[in-house]
């Protein structure tokens, strides 16, 4: 019996690559579709989004998508392309269904370049190359001490609309950024500084400017880092620096006055100061001014009124229109907090003509003495009545008309 070997020839057809700027008009190119769908790590991304990874800080990132529990292999690029080995990717749990998802574990170390990085998905087979996403490590910080580099103002406190240097302390903190959000200080803003120096890792200063009085308080956790695209929630842990440094303080406002109305106001009439910042936590107001008539060591007070936003005061018939300040002072019984003023515009009262009165009257060798104010401005000063008499009988005394006319005791 003789075999016979029929070889069959199978052909098979293969497609040609379509070509950039080729296509036939009848020819329809399919959509690209991206096989990832979510990002997940501290937070939720998309798939054009930039995932936030800290350095030296272990990341396993959630994959969401299509299939991508097949992923064979993880790999490492810089942002350029670049295949590198900054740090290390890996995959790890895997979920297959519809709702696919698969773990990249991202472990970088203390001396990882800062700045951004692509991990590529790869797959058995690849139509259309690995899926990718990009990741950008970051520094997480800690902070062992907060510090105001200047000295509190003579009150004891700083003060609104002034500018001051918050300086941070710690490991890894030369790219700390002051999470303003976070530090619940109303009306706290940070004054863009440029940079100059060798970076020191041990020590960040931050330019800030407080708007509103009160007691605050700055943590550790009030800092990230200044170069993520975006804030972390307010609500963050891992995203936030860690560390103990802590740093309370006092800030009085200062007020900034618009006008003062009216500037020639009758006696008793009410004076308004508008403007801003006309209260503070832990003082009071009052009006302060020196007297237009009397001794010039003297003082004029009034009482101030909050009325919204502005102060109110009465105006005395006796304050000199050119020394007319706003006064703040402790308004608790410690007296930690120290007195400042701030002068008003001239304020010239109308009417209150000048009244002469006794403020004492002693007897010296006895001869009566009065102390007067009154009069007009250059009165100021003590003023002696004296009276002389002459003895004309045993029992009668008259007034000396003439001192050298009679004889003085």
């Amino acid at each position: 019996m003789r075999l016979a070997l029929t070889l069959a020839t199978l052909t098979i057809s293969t497609a040609s690559p379509v070509r950039s700027g080729s296509l036939d008009r009848h020819e329809t190119r399919p959509a690209a579709k991206r096989t990832i769908s979510t990002l997940s790590y501290l937070e939720t991304y998309s798939p054009t989004s930039t995932v936030k990874v800290y350095r030296g800080v272990p990341a396993d990132i959630l994959v969401k998508g299509s299939l991508v529990d097949l992923a064979t292999g993880v790999e490492a690029r810089t942002a350029s392309g670049v295949t590198t080995t900054a740090f290390t990717v890996f995959t790890s749990t895997r979920k297959g269904g519809d709702n696919s998802s698969i773990v990249i574990g991202v472990s970088s170390g203390p001396s990882t370049p800062l700045g951004k990085y692509q991990i590529l998905l790869h797959y058995l087979v690849e139509a259309s190359g690995p899926d990718k996403f990009e990741v950008q490590v970051f520094d997480h910080g800690t902070v062992n001490s907060i510090s105001i580099v200047e000295p509190p103002e003579v009150t004891g406190t700083y003060f609104t609309g002034k500018t001051y240097t918050l300086r941070a302390n710690g490991d890894n903190v030369d790219n700390a950024a002051l999470f303003v959000a976070k530090t619940g200080i109303p009306g706290l803003t940070v004054v863009p500084q440029t940079k100059t120096g060798t970076p020191n890792e041990s020590v960040e200063s931050i330019f800030i400017r407080f708007a509103n009085a009160g007691r605050f308080t700055f943590d550790a956790n009030d800092f990230f880092d200044q170069n993520l695209p975006s804030p972390p929630p307010t609500s963050c842990t891992d995203q936030c620096y860690a560390g103990n440094g802590t740093l309370s303080v006092s800030v009085s406002a200062v007020p900034v006055i618009a006008s003062v109305t009216p500037n020639t106001p009758s006696v008793g009439g009410a004076v308004t100061i508008a403007g801003s910042s006309m209260s503070s936590p832990g003082f009071a107001s009052q009006i302060r001014a020196r007297p237009r008539y009397g001794g010039a060591s003297g003082t004029i007070f009034a009482n101030t009124t909050l009325s919204g936003s502005n102060l109110t005061f009465i105006a005395d018939a006796n304050m000199r229109q050119d020394s007319i300040v706003l006064e703040y002072h402790s308004s608790g019984t410690s007296q930690s907090l120290l007195a400042f003023s701030f002068r008003l515009p001239n304020i010239a009262v109308q009417g209150g003509a000048p009244v002469i009165t006794q403020l004492d009257s002693i007897a010296k060798n006895g001869v009566t003495r009065f102390v007067l104010t009154g009069g007009v401005r250059t009165m100021l000063g003590s003023f002696s009545l004296r009276t002389r008499y002459c003895r004309v009988s045993r029992w009668r005394w008259i007034r000396a008309r003439s001192i050298p006319s009679c004889l003085h005791h």
